[in-house]
């Protein structure tokens, strides 16, 4: 591991090595699940971490869906704000199950909307 690496750059390598989407693949430290923009080297205080590898085979069932919305003038405009929108309300990577980008005509505004469900665990 390099110095800068952060958990999303070893959980890349592990999912390459084994043929594996990284997005299925959840790294622990003990019971703590590791955010990917975690450094790795403040894991390693004493020079090595010990990590546990688990591989998400099964999908887990979505629970409550919400969503968030947005419109704009402009694509880029309405999936940036939509994006902003999620951030401030804290939804996580692996929260997000779909998202919908539409309008009613050539004339309309576009209309970007974000399906999420809190009760999948977050992964940062």
């Amino acid at each position: 591991c390099n110095e800068d690496d952060k958990v999303l750059d070893l959980k890349v390598r592990v999912a390459m090595d084994t043929s594996q989407p990284s997005s299925r693949i959840k790294l622990l430290s003990g019971a703590i699940l590791l955010k990917n923009d975690a450094p790795l080297t403040m894991l390693a205080l004493d020079g090595y971490v010990k990590l546990q590898v688990i591989k998400d085979y099964e999908r887990v069932a979505a629970g409550k869906v919400d969503n968030l919305s947005s419109t704009g003038v402009t694509w880029e405009g309405a999936i940036e704000e939509l994006l902003s929108k999620l951030i401030l309300s804290g939804v996580e990577q692996g929260q997000v199950l779909w998202i919908d980008i539409h309008n009613k005509n050539m004339a309309a505004e576009c209309m970007v909307c974000a399906y999420f469900s809190r009760d999948i665990i977050g992964q940062g």
